[in-house]
């Protein structure tokens, strides 16, 4: 006899399914790598904080670096594949760079369109600058990889 039960629950669709701009979920300061606390209590997120947080975790993720994400595609390839070679001074590594952002960005149920995409590359630091058409709203976005 084990811990678990052998039974299996199944939970309706509805259950799972979260409201996107009601849920919370904690800030998150990527720069010093830490969730953020003021006078010691969790600061959470709005409705854009959670769609710019979501942007830097997928663009900062590696596919199927950690198990968590495995098989799910979440994560980009081509940026951390080509890391530490000069493809994204050409324009072909750029032009499929940004495809990848336009396709792996699109597809979060919030994102309607990525939209003037900006990929520069500064000796080892790669600046993205996008804007994101939202089901609410419009959000202008940076994400400066070191």
């Amino acid at each position: 006899m084990g811990i678990f039960p052998n039974t299996i629950f199944e939970i309706e669709e509805e259950q799972q399914a979260v409201d996107f701009a009601s849920s919370k979920e904690p800030l998150f300061d990527f720069k010093k790598k830490q969730i953020v606390i003021m006078d010691g209590k969790i600061v959470y997120c709005t409705y854009k904080q959670k769609i710019e947080q979501w942007v830097e975790l997928i663009i900062r993720t590696t596919v199927d670096k950690y198990k968590v994400y495995e098989g799910t595609g979440f994560g980009f390839s081509k940026l951390y594949g080509y890391r530490g070679h000069h493809i994204f001074s050409s324009n072909f590594g750029i032009s499929e760079l940004k495809r990848e952002v336009k396709e792996k960005l699109e597809g979060h149920k919030e994102i309607i369109l990525a939209k003037n995409i900006k990929i520069s590359q500064d000796f080892n630091v790669l600046k993205i600058e996008l804007t994101l058409e939202l089901t609410e709203e419009e959000l202008e976005k940076e994400v400066v990889i070191e």
